[in-house]
């Protein structure tokens, strides 16, 4: 009941952040951790804080690389664990500290593929309710065929600091993250859950993360990133529609592709013709996204007028 926990640390120009995250980790109450931090060609102090850890905790181990982005950076990381379970920690956030004893107890006991969690959000201009990642369609402690899991899972969350890997689940099928591209998540995890068997759930906010200024996600100068990013993923899950031969999991695949078409208008720098040329092709419902993208810029004007 003590097996080893894999987790990867992507690292770049976190300087401000860096420690807190760590301590997150190596003060956790499970300790049987290898630390896999992937230092993604940081060019501030990141590279001296990770130093200095990894002279104090032997459960550390750094792995320096030339800046080749955040999904090389975790594939590194992969080819380096040696624990039954993998987790992937994003190096600005935070970890409860009971977070990786507990999702072991429940996985060792329960024998799943992978468990998710819930997460909170922090930062100093957000509304938190509203930014949290919470799976309330979902029982606490529950165990789910992957059908399931796609037919009740509602308010599905892709960034996979939410999920809780058995290791061979990725390495017995060669699973890596999209290179150069935003939004991997949105393509990796819906890859896993078609080579999955089954998920459980717990309901707790194990993770937080952090929003902050200029951050690859929230800065509004990546809009051509985000936009090609979003269609990169959504040729690639068009790929995945006979991957897993049943009913839920196609429709699950159909919503992921809806979802990330608009995100390239209202994320990136898309037009209306881009989504329709790309929704033909797709053979995807183009006015229902459409519709979507309008509610949704909407309601972003409205709550701007508010605030005023």
């Amino acid at each position: 009941m003590n097996p080893l926990v894999s987790i990867v640390v992507p690292v770049y120009n976190v300087e401000d952040y860096l420690e807190d995250a760590l301590n997150c980790l190596i003060n956790q109450t499970y300790d049987n951790l290898e630390i896999i931090i992937v230092n993604d060609g940081s060019t501030d102090d990141s590279s001296d804080i990770c130093a200095k850890y990894d002279s104090q905790y032997s459960s550390i181990r750094i792995i320096h690389q030339e800046n080749r982005g955040l999904s090389e950076a975790r594939n590194t990381g992969i080819n380096y664990c040696n624990g039954k379970y993998i987790y992937f920690f994003d190096s600005d956030d935070l970890l409860e500290l009971t977070a990786i004893e507990k999702l072991v107890l429940f996985s060792e006991k329960t024998k799943v593929d992978l468990v998710l969690m819930d997460a909170s959000v922090f930062g100093e201009t957000l509304n938190i309710n509203k930014e949290a990642y919470f799976h309330t369609d979902l029982n606490n402690h529950a165990i789910y065929s992957i059908e399931d899991f796609c037919k009740k899972n509602n308010k599905f969350n892709a960034p996979v600091w939410l999920y809780f890997y058995k290791a061979s689940l990725i390495l017995s099928n060669n699973l890596r993250f999209e290179p150069g591209i935003l939004h991997e998540d949105e393509l990796f995890t819906p890859i896993v859950l078609a080579k999955a068997s089954n998920i459980g759930y717990i309901s707790e906010s194990f993770f937080k993360r952090r929003y902050r200024p200029n951050s690859i996600m929230t800065s509004t100068s990546n809009e051509y990133l985000h936009s090609l990013g979003y269609e990169k993923v959504v040729r690639e899950l068009k790929l995945l529609e006979n991957t897993r031969f049943s009913e839920q999991y196609v429709q699950f695949i159909n919503e992921r592709m809806e979802r990330c078409v608009l995100g390239m208008i209202t994320k990136g720098n898309s037009t209306v013709v881009d989504v329709y040329k790309l929704s033909k092709e797709l053979n995807l419902p183009y006015l229902k996204i459409i519709g979507q993208a309008t509610n949704y810029q909407l309601r972003k004007k409205i709550k701007k007028i508010i605030k005023k």
